[in-house]
């Protein structure tokens, strides 16, 4: 079973706007371990700042525990505790992720990697810290560029070829990049996409990438791959950041999935509801 019909199943199971993970876990069955970090954690990370309480409580080892931190800290500050908990993982991935990064790319992205390495996670104890904490760095162009280059990798290199939405099928001959080493990062890497995403949000938020990781077509994630949850939080920050006139001009070539999540978890216009039904009701969730 690949990542697209796990997150059908796991779309199912967001009940009143929240990922309910005892229905999920039943859903999955004997399996439901592998799936339960990157679709059902990585969910409350990108939901109400309300819910990351759950995470850092009940899973208090979940990679997802970064992204609730980037995304909430703009309205939530956290407290020493919950900071403690959050730089356990954060320790973790700094050892992890970089290795993996710099295998798939086959080259070094040193100024995002000594980010992550020397990340300020402690100023998330004040409201948006984090991010008057970045901002004051000599080097954040330089970090900023490495993240477009993870990104433009990650989308198959199409940052650079971006024309109206079309876009040659995502294969190692047309833009040197493997399926596996792409699905390597969204396995193995979930705090380095994320971070990666957030920092084009916050200080690129027109920059190009945000509209192109709702559309482009991505090679058939793994099950236990995290580009899924990646690419709703990108589809849901879309929305929230752009007009309804520009999200409905991109809306037939946005990923349905994403669409059935947007309604699923935000209050939406008529109209768009009912644009995204009938993409869910001709095409279907999942493979």
């Amino acid at each position: 079973m690949c990542g697209m019909c796990i997150e059908a199943a796991t779309l199912e199971c967001i009940k009143g706007g929240r990922i309910q993970i005892d229905l999920a876990k039943t859903t999955y069955g004997e399996t439901s371990d592998a799936y339960l970090e990157p679709h059902c954690l990585a969910e409350v990370a990108i939901g109400s700042e309300n819910h990351i309480s759950l995470l850092l409580e009940e899973h208090p080892k979940s990679p997802s525990i970064i992204w609730a931190v980037l995304n909430a800290n703009q309205k939530r500050a956290f407290s020493e505790i919950e900071y403690e908990i959050a730089l356990d993982v954060l320790t973790i991935s700094v050892l992890e992720e970089p290795p993996v990064i710099e295998k798939s790319l086959n080259k070094t992205l040193p100024h995002l990697l000594s980010f992550l390495k020397c990340f300020p996670l402690q100023a998330a104890c004040d409201l948006d810290g984090l991010f008057e904490n970045i901002k004051a760095r000599d080097d954040l162009h330089l970090v900023i560029s490495d993240a477009e280059i993870l990104i433009s990798y990650l989308c198959g290199n199409y940052i650079s070829r971006y024309s109206e939405f079309k876009f040659d099928i995502f294969t190692q001959e047309v833009n040197g990049v493997t399926d596996d080493q792409v699905n390597d990062i969204f396995n193995l890497c979930p705090v380095s996409i994320f971070l990666a995403k957030w920092l084009l949000e916050r200080l690129k938020p027109n920059h190009i990438a945000h509209e192109l990781i709702p559309i482009f077509e991505a090679p058939v994630p793994y099950f236990t791959s995290y580009y899924m949850a990646w690419r709703r939080h990108a589809t849901l920050w879309l929305y929230q950041n752009k007009s309804e006139s520009e999200f409905l001009y991109l809306l037939p070539v946005m990923y349905v999935e994403a669409l059935f999540h947007l309604k699923q978890v935000t209050p939406i216009s008529e109209r768009l509801s009912n644009e995204i039904d009938k993409r869910v009701k001709h095409e279907g969730l999942g493979c």
